[in-house]
């Protein structure tokens, strides 16, 4: 099990993580689309190794726009 702690400098930072929390949590509920259907396994390659999801192949599951999984993924790209 891993834990977190802020560095005291981190710590600064904690009364906006906390008003942000509570900020989404009042959000109004809406109507969202099935989760992507991925292994863990999966998940690294896309998100940590670049892997493009159509060299997951069968391992992949999404519905709707994979357009919108591209964007994603290159919102989050570290390169």
């Amino acid at each position: 099990m891993f834990f977190y702690e802020l560095t005291e400098w981190g710590h600064d930072l904690e009364p906006i993580l906390v008003h942000l929390s509570r900020w989404g949590r009042q959000s109004p509920l809406r109507e969202t689309t099935t989760p992507l259907g991925i292994d863990s396994a999966g998940l690294k390659a896309l998100v940590i190794d670049g892997t493009p999801p159509v060299r997951l192949g069968e391992r992949l599951k999404t519905t709707g726009d994979r357009a919108v999984l591209q964007r994603l993924l290159d919102a989050i790209a570290t390169e």
